[in-house]
């Protein structure tokens, strides 16, 4: 009996349909343009949805440029801020959250934490789109960002970058500098 070798899989490089395909999908990737954001200063990044990172543990507050934000020890020994988020025309169901705080000058102190969080209706309801109906706007408020050694670097600027998934895949991002302030 003879033995015949492995069936090499098509890919890309192997098949003239394979790389037909990608070179499509390439080119009606760069044809997309990238939403408008309702919100002021929401940070949008390659072709993101609209988003607003903000503070609050309870409700979602605006968050401007260089805000000072009381860090809170944590359950496990750790320290956080409190952010929120405010979203549009995204899934709010079990959106995947993805925070990175990284305090300046201080390579060593960046972090990333992620989960999945649902939304709620946002009381400020009401961005109107261009056809002049209201957009749904979510928000989700607590969320703690980890910063590594917080009360050793209060006065200390931190950039936190903040990414969100739905379900569907679409994305939103946004980012700002606070500044680490002593505990209230």
């Amino acid at each position: 009996m003879a033995v015949s070798p492995p069936a090499r899989p098509l890919t890309a490089r192997t098949s003239p349909r394979g790389l037909t395909a990608l070179l499509l999908a390439v080119v009606a990737w760069a044809g997309c343009e990238e939403p408008e954001s309702p919100f002021e200063g929401s940070g949008l990044d390659g072709g993101s949805w609209p988003m607003e990172l903000g503070r609050g543990e309870l409700d979602f507050d605006p968050l401007e440029e260089g805000d000072a934000l009381p860090y809170v020890a944590g359950t496990q020994s750790g320290h956080h801020v409190f952010v929120a988020f405010r979203m549009r025309d995204l899934d709010p169901m079990r959106v995947l959250v993805q925070v990175t705080t990284a305090v300046e000058g201080h390579d060593e102190l960046v972090l990333e934490r992620r989960g999945r969080v649902t939304f709620e209706a946002d009381g400020d309801d009401g961005v109107a789109t261009d056809a002049g109906v209201p957009a749904a706007t979510y928000v989700y408020a607590g969320w703690p960002a980890q910063i590594l050694d917080a009360p050793e670097h209060v006065g200390a600027r931190v950039r936190i970058d903040v990414a969100l998934e739905d379900r569907n895949g679409r994305s939103a991002r946004a980012s700002q500098t606070i500044v680490i302030a002593e505990p209230e």
